[in-house]
């Protein structure tokens, strides 16, 4: 389990990149990939990118602490972030754009000589408050990305789920 912040002080800038993250031995009813926030301490711009999970891991599998909370402290502000490297092969020179499921570009480049264009595209946001309900305030999630490529006039498109490091072929018609 991935422990960020606690009593002994704030989590934050948390990058997680290219891990693999196993759950061995017994199973535990109790077991969180990862645990954010402790008492009023908030947890911010926690990132994990491009990592291996085994024996059940899952990156959606959190738990929220506001052990200790005083009501006399606003509830922690708490931000998780899962980000995948999209890879697409296309022709040299090609403009390639990426949207995400609300329309909005989350990556715009060229495709460098050998017709290759990499990104780290976001999978999953959570943010809020660690309530009593230990539920995320706003839970995003940013699956069926729209991958567009074109060149010379011409372009295509197609729509990619990315919920793990993955690679498009998408040539220019």
């Amino acid at each position: 389990m991935a422990r960020i912040g606690g009593t002994y002080g704030m989590g934050a800038n948390t990058r997680f990149e290219g891990n693999t993250f196993a759950k061995t031995g017994q199973s535990r009813p109790d077991f969180d990939f990862v645990n954010m926030g402790y008492w009023y301490k908030s947890t911010h711009n926690n990132v994990v990118v491009d990592s291996i999970l085994e024996g059940g891991v899952s990156l959606y599998d959190y738990s929220m602490d506001n052990s200790g909370h005083d009501p006399g402290y606003p509830d922690p502000y708490l931000e998780y972030e899962v980000y995948w490297t999209l890879t697409v092969d296309t022709d040299p020179g090609a403009t390639v754009t990426v949207k995400d499921t609300n329309n909005s570009t989350v990556f715009s480049g060229t495709a460098n000589g050998s017709g290759i264009a990499t990104a780290e595209i976001r999978d999953f946001k959570g943010t809020g408050a660690a309530d009593v309900s230990g539920e995320w305030t706003t839970a995003y999630y940013y699956n069926n990305h729209t991958v567009t490529v074109s060149l010379g006039g011409n372009s295509d498109s197609a729509t990619v789920d990315v919920d793990s490091t993955k690679t498009v072929v998408l040539p220019v018609p």
